[in-house]
């Protein structure tokens, strides 16, 4: 039962620091990708919808000395539309048929489809972030203990998990380039 109970404290410990690292408010918790300063935020092309174009405004506002190594994440209230993307010619772009597999990769870069990120619509919705952009730092390991001694005549146990965590993206503005272009290393589509 304890190995059942450290393990379902870890997921959600896991599970916590994704939230805290993607919408931290940089109060009390690690500064989130959506709320920092260095965040490039681009504007939705139609309220509540993503597009194609919305993608590819997202991906060319990454710098391109990072487009290399950067990961989108999606929140999966995205999917059907990605699924139901269509080309000029209205073919679908990612899904041939309802056998192929959902969209793993988009420009080249991987997806990470994530619930942790603002639902269809919301700023956030769709990221993408250079892999090596944000800065985690941890003070020490997470640490669970247990122990039987505060409950023990109910037959109980009580866990703690201790974890010292922070982290906050490597850019603190986004960039202007001597074209007067912005870019960064984290992109989000905005609402």
């Amino acid at each position: 039962m304890q190995v059942e109970l450290r393990q379902a404290l870890t997921r959600a410990v896991a599970a916590t620091l994704d939230t805290a690292f993607l919408t931290g408010t940089d109060v009390g918790q690690p500064e989130g990708i959506l709320n920092a300063p260095g965040l490039k935020g681009v504007a939705r092309n139609a309220a509540g919808d993503v597009k194609y174009v919305d993608l590819a405004a997202v991906y060319a506002a990454v710098h391109p000395a990072f487009a290399a190594r950067a990961t989108w994440y999606i929140n999966p209230t995205v999917l059907p539309k990605l699924l139901n993307m269509i080309d000029a010619s209205s073919r679908l772009i990612w899904v041939a048929s309802g056998a192929d597999a959902a969209p793993t990769t988009i420009f080249g870069r991987p997806v990470v489809y994530s619930d942790r990120l603002p639902t269809l619509g919301s700023k956030g919705d769709v990221l993408i972030v250079a892999d090596d952009s944000y800065a985690v730092g941890m003070l020490q390991n997470i640490t669970i203990d247990v122990t039987t001694a505060a409950q023990w005549t109910k037959d109980l146990i009580s866990l703690r998990c201790v974890v010292l965590a922070d982290g906050q993206l490597s850019w603190d503005k986004v960039y202007t380039a001597p074209d007067a272009a912005t870019y960064s290393t984290a992109v989000a589509l905005n609402a």
